[in-house]
């Protein structure tokens, strides 16, 4: 069964081709951030707990990236599967991606809870994350909301033969109304209602972490605890930034494209500057799977070192 290609064939192809060795390099970066994790005592925390959280499902997410965009690949040159087959690696590689989407937006909520909770507590107080059976039941929870909420992506996608074989948005307005309100509200789980309870927490955060640098500034007592507190929470701070900056561009492109009365593929063959920004947001959205290993590993010095030592096989003393 051959296909002729689209106009924008090259950028499909060097899309595909571009994002298959940042998905292996991602599903590396994050097993080395399990592993180290794992290792280091000192990292057995809510906040790292919940990063390591989001690393299994990043790697879940670059296995169902990769696997698509190998067969894309392949299909463009050899033309492997029928339609119907394609439509159901297209869903099944939307519903991996949604699925990691949704657990690491809800895992940075939870984590901006405890750390709310942490900097903002008095002495001897707590967080409830800190009793292990109730953080496993929490991710449990992560888990299974995201996962289901997830399934309504499945029937929203469709494969285009005429189109590189791309997946394509099945237009809202023929869509059945439930999946529908299902969909949005997986959307809202996604980006606005972790957006709102992150910016609240953090806005707080931010406040009392300057005025404890101000205390301390005068006082020659510092707290070594109170600093390792405040440099994770800035750390985690960014990574949350950078990820709902990355998630803006999914929300965005799902939410204008699928409003419209013309199919996507339709949209992409007469324009090919949106094309080149499909292609680029699928690149840019396959790094956000990468960015918490990259984030520690820069940011936290204690992290980089025991990072390392896991190819050196030394025993790292945190700070």
């Amino acid at each position: 069964m051959n296909q002729s290609r689209s106009p924008n064939f090259s950028s499909t192809y060097l899309g595909n081709i571009a994002i298959i060795p940042i998905s292996l390099a991602g599903i590396f970066a994050n097993c080395v951030l399990l592993a180290t994790i794992y290792n280091t005592k000192n990292f057995h925390t809510p906040s790292y707990i919940l990063s390591a959280n989001m690393a299994v499902s990043d790697i879940l997410g670059q296995l169902f990236t990769a696997f698509y965009s190998m067969f894309n690949v392949l299909q463009l040159q050899m033309s492997l599967l029928t339609e119907s087959d394609y439509t159901i690696l297209c869903q099944w590689n939307y519903y991996g991606y949604n699925c990691s989407s949704l657990i690491s937006a809800l895992s940075f909520t939870v984590i901006s809870i405890d750390r709310y909770i942490t900097i903002m507590a008095e002495h001897n107080k707590k967080s409830s994350l800190q009793k292990p059976t109730f953080l496993i039941m929490v991710i449990i929870a992560i888990w299974i909301v995201s996962c289901t909420s997830a399934i309504p992506v499945i029937f929203l996608i469709k494969a285009n033969l005429s189109y590189n074989y791309a997946c394509d948005l099945i237009l809202f307005r023929n869509t059945d109304t439930t999946l529908l309100i299902f969909r949005y509200f997986a959307v809202i789980l996604t980006y606005p209602l972790p957006l709102i309870t992150v910016t609240y927490l953090y806005y707080h955060v931010i406040r009392k972490i300057r005025l404890i640098a101000k205390s301390q500034a005068t006082n020659l007592n510092r707290s070594s605890h109170t600093n390792r507190q405040i440099h994770a929470t800035k750390m985690m701070i960014i990574a949350t930034l950078i990820f709902m900056i990355n998630n803006t561009i999914m929300t965005t492109n799902l939410l204008i494209f699928g409003s419209l009365k013309i199919h996507l593929t339709e949209l992409l063959i007469k324009n090919p500057a949106i094309a080149v920004w499909i292609t680029m947001s699928a690149i840019i959205l396959n790094l956000s799977l990468i960015q918490n290993p990259i984030i520690y590993m820069l940011y936290n010095k204690t992290f980089r070192a025991a990072a390392i030592s896991l190819f050196k096989h030394q025993q790292i003393i945190p700070d």
